[in-house]
């Protein structure tokens, strides 16, 4: 149901219920206004006298995330465009600017102690061009998006100052303080994590940090009564749940699943070459809702109706109960150990998941119908990666299927290329708990892309290649893949006192970084020069990560490669 009916909004990008059930949502027109039961619209407080400037003024303000303080009658307002935060008094629609940034705002929380936490997409200066840099960082990663902290004492001064408390991030987005896990969580849009940081009570610093779950480009998020997380997601037109304490994550609601599913898996692609993602928003996107998916406003208590907001001329009232997240325990253990299977390079063990009848299909081929032949489909995914890990990425209810997505590391036999592919399978269960029927799908295309070996001048593929070695290797235990890297006589500094010196040294470096809980490499090149036909040298920023998404060690690095025997190899790295 579209709220009003009529429409009338102007981004309203986020927004809150109020005590008496209005809704209070962003509008670059006014800066906030309140949406009544019966769909009239009416300014709220006078954000013109707090400094609040509309188009075609070059310093126009565009409300974005909006919160609750913890007192339950102010609310803060993010300004995306010109770095402004408002705080707005509920009961008397007093509007203050409390604090301005040198670039624009995203979303701001107050925890309970009184300290004021906000995102920085992207370096956007107030000003003619700081729309066109939030989308240019929207397109493709930069990372300078970022995490503020105004102290407690600050918040109440004419000037306060805010200090950079994390960095490096690709777009940070929504953000929600957990008090009951004493944890801040953070939406990084274009690498689609939601990452999550335990808080010090009493200094307000961060530790712990991990990737609490992946989600398909986060944007708002909201805190449930019931602790569950919810996260908006533009690109996948929908919403999904997390559970903080599993990292599990559900998709909530979608009014088209199959569009949903070819719209991410086209992201996804184009990612993963390096193509722009912005020309996917458009009407054939969020079509049948009124505009772009941003954000959720659920109600207090868990008591009411689920709202989305977006970028159209209306919000959408949720008329039925939104999908509930996949039974915990029995279904997520049970993914875990298929997961595993895969895993085993045991073809009988994948087999023993399905009922004795049931099927396996594969990107729209034929099924493959009893144990017998669901293994001998295993068997060829085995044979082909002798080191082949599938990891378990999430798993959602869809209608009466079970969606599991997984991740595909190894090296191919054939080829020897490394490869890393997304992809899911929707299964069917059994009343004892057995898949039934199993669809499975990925993107074949990009599969056959990763087999080709990379040619002597593509470079960004000999680093996607890079990337996937690492990957596998770190998954599976083999290092085999990683040491093909490096060249005979490479030097590798992996601190600022210690030096390696050739194959063998380098070797039982890997072995000790594979043996540790090490699961997951996140490495994004920051600069590549060409020095010479036979000669580049990259500059990176890598962060590596054990099973649950916690960060175990990172920092940045410089490489050089050189091509021997015509193929890329490191030549020596140093890393900080």
């Amino acid at each position: 149901m579209r709220v009003p009916a009529t429409g009338g909004l102007t981004h309203a990008e986020d927004g809150v219920v109020l005590p008496d059930g209005r809704l209070l949502v962003g509008d670059w027109n006014h800066g906030l206004v309140t949406i009544d039961q019966d769909g009239a619209i009416r300014p709220f407080g006078d954000f013109a006298a707090a400094g609040f400037r509309t188009k075609p003024d070059p310093l126009w303000n565009s409300p974005n995330g909006i919160s609750w303080e913890p007192d339950g009658r102010h609310v803060l307002v993010a300004d995306i465009t010109g770095g402004h935060l408002y705080r707005v008094d509920t009961r008397t629609e007093e509007v203050r600017l409390l604090y301005d940034h040198p670039f624009g705002i995203n979303a701001a929380v107050r925890d309970p102690s009184g300290a004021i936490w906000f995102t920085q997409s992207t370096e956007n200066p107030a000003g003619a061009g700081s729309e066109a840099r939030m989308f240019a960082a929207a397109d493709r990663p930069m990372g300078d998006g970022s995490v503020w902290r105004i102290a407690p004492d600050d918040t109440g001064l004419p000037e306060p100052s805010a200090t950079k408390v994390v960095e490096g991030l690709h777009f940070a987005n929504g953000i929600v303080f957990d008090k009951p896990r004493g944890r801040l969580y953070v939406a990084e849009i274009v690498a689609s994590n939601i990452l999550s940081f335990a808080v010090d009570p009493v200094t307000g610093a961060l530790g712990d940090r991990r990737v609490l779950a992946r989600v398909t480009t986060p944007d708002n998020l909201e805190l449930a009564a019931d602790g569950m997380l919810w996260a908006a997601s533009p690109f996948a037109n929908a919403l999904y749940v997390v559970d903080p304490d599993t990292g599990e994550v559900s998709k909530a609601f979608d009014p088209d699943p199959a569009k949903s599913a070819r719209m991410v898996a086209e992201l996804e692609r184009r990612q993963a070459v390096g193509e722009p993602v912005l020309p996917l928003l458009g009407p054939d996107l969020w079509a049948p809702l009124p505009g772009l998916v941003t954000g959720v406003i659920l109600s207090p208590n868990g008591e009411g109706p689920i709202h989305v907001s977006g970028l159209g001329d209306a919000l959408v009232r949720l008329e039925s109960e939104p999908t509930k997240p996949a039974q915990k325990g029995a279904s997520a253990d049970f993914a875990r150990r298929y997961a595993a299977a895969w895993s085993s390079r045991k073809p009988g063990g994948v087999a023993s998941f399905y009922a004795a009848d049931g099927s396996l299909a594969v990107n729209g081929g034929d099924p493959a119908i009893g144990r017998a032949a669901i293994a001998e489909v295993a068997r060829g995914f085995m044979e082909a990666f002798p080191d082949l890990v599938v990891a378990l990425d999430g798993l959602e209810q869809e209608g009466d299927r079970l969606l599991f997505r997984w991740t595909l590391t190894g090296t191919h036999a054939g080829s020897g290329a490394a490869v890393r592919i997304d992809g899911t399978e929707a299964w069917l269960l059994s009343g004892d708990g057995m898949i039934v029927d199993s669809i499975g799908s990925f993107d074949g295309a990009d599969y056959e892309r990763q087999l080709v070996p990379p040619g002597p001048d593509d470079l960004e593929r000999v680093l996607e290649h890079r990337d996937n070695a690492i990957l596998a290797g770190i998954r599976s235990g083999g290092i085999a893949g990683i040491m093909d890297l490096y060249a005979p006589d490479a030097l590798y500094s992996p601190s600022a006192d210690s030096l390696l010196e050739g194959a063998s040294a380098i070797e039982e470096f890997w072995k000790e970084i594979v043996a540790s809980p090490a699961h997951d490499a996140a490495i994004e090149p920051l600069r590549i020069e060409r020095l010479a036909n036979d000669a580049f040298v990259e500059v990176q920023t890598y962060d590596v990560f054990d099973n649950t998404g916690k960060r175990l060690f990172g920092g940045h690095a410089a490489l050089l490669w050189r091509r021997v025997d015509g193929a890329w190899r490191i030549a020596s790295d140093v890393s900080n």
